[in-house]
């Protein structure tokens, strides 16, 4: 109910599902970051999403395996009292924009540039070089097997897909959000050292409970 719920929604409101769910980590992650507006400087939440680049390079899903991942940040003040509607679709601009314009792709020369100098980085550096070029939070890495199934030619229906993911450079914790026969499974990695268990369980607890206040 609460993935028809998600659907509706997003159609609604003229926005993907994708950018719903990065409005609703985006609120999740409101409490873990604390007070914003009495800082100096990033007074921002930021949030990435993973795209699959496949399609942008003419490769075949049937003939050549693997992800072309890429990835692109989108952050907002969220003033006290905005809405997750008016959140979201305050995204979905930002994302149509990146999209459209395919900026997406700049991030590839961001991480060949910083491939070039990391080795000769201390740790010290490394923590700061990342905290100061790309701060975001947490990402949302979207598949919709049941369209890639239906591309494929797929004769039964698909199946459920349960999918991990790992967390890297871009963002130490990153929701997997994976939607297959009519269900949407969403798991979250993350890295031990920028987040506790239990706060990971409140950011899944708020994701989750958004989702069941949206309109079915």
């Amino acid at each position: 109910p609460e993935f028809a719920a998600l659907i509706r929604t997003a159609r609604e409101w003229e926005v993907t599902v994708n950018d719903l769910l990065m409005a609703m980590l985006m609120e999740a992650l409101v409490p873990v970051v604390g007070e914003r507006p009495t800082a100096e400087r990033r007074r921002e939440v930021a949030v990435a999403s993973i795209v699959n680049l496949r399609r942008d390079f003419g490769y075949d899903a049937t003939t050549t395996f693997g992800q072309f991942l890429s990835s692109f940040r989108v952050a907002h003040p969220l003033p006290p009292g905005i809405g997750l509607k008016r959140l979201a679709q305050d995204i979905h601009v930002e994302t149509a924009r990146i999209k459209e314009e395919k900026l997406y792709l700049q991030t590839l020369l961001a991480m060949a540039a910083i491939g070039g100098v990391w080795r000769f980085l201390s740790p010290a550096q490394r923590r700061g070089f990342h905290a100061k070029h790309y701060p975001a939070w947490g990402a949302i890495s979207m598949v919709n097997v049941d369209a890639l199934w239906q591309e494929a030619g797929g004769a039964l229906p698909p199946p459920e897909y349960v999918r991990a993911v790992s967390t890297g450079p871009l963002a130490p914790l990153v929701v997997a959000a994976t939607t297959s026969a009519g269900v949407l499974h969403a798991g979250i990695s993350y890295r031990t050292a920028a987040f506790a268990p239990d706060v990971v369980d409140a950011i899944a607890a708020g994701m989750l409970e958004r989702a069941r206040h949206l309109k079915a």
